[in-house]
């Protein structure tokens, strides 16, 4: 059994002008989980992504992670009923992010990229 490749990339972020800032375009290098989170923001799009409805053990820190390389992720902290009522976070990317190098064209066709990212519609940066 080959061993699970552990995805690393360059993201390109094209952060759009606001009121207090110019528009801006940079790259970071992205490895491991804080990889595979990106990619997950970067697929769920507008609606983002929990940790229900996309299981991790530390999607706080992926995202906090992210914000650290300069990524803008957004947490919007939600709650929900039912027997075990409470709340979570839900993370929106909010830069337009394109991913490229590295090995991820390989990850994206390993057995691990097919089953986590299966319809991925890729962002390739130029």
């Amino acid at each position: 059994m080959d061993k699970p490749i552990k995805p690393k990339f360059t993201a390109t972020v094209h952060r759009a002008a606001t009121d207090r800032e110019a528009a801006s375009t940079f790259s970071v290098q992205v490895v491991g989980r804080v990889a595979w989170c990106l990619l997950s923001l970067i697929q769920a799009g507008e609606r983002g992504c929990t940790p229900i409805n996309r299981p991790a053990p530390r999607w706080s820190d992926y995202a906090f992670r992210l914000r650290g390389l300069g990524v803008n992720v957004e947490t919007i902290n939600e709650t929900h009923g039912g027997p075990y009522a409470g709340g979570h976070a839900r993370y929106v990317l909010r830069d337009n992010v394109t991913v490229g190098g590295g090995n991820l064209a390989d990850f994206l066709a390993s057995p691990e990229g097919r089953r986590e990212f299966p319809h991925f519609a890729l962002k390739v940066a130029a």
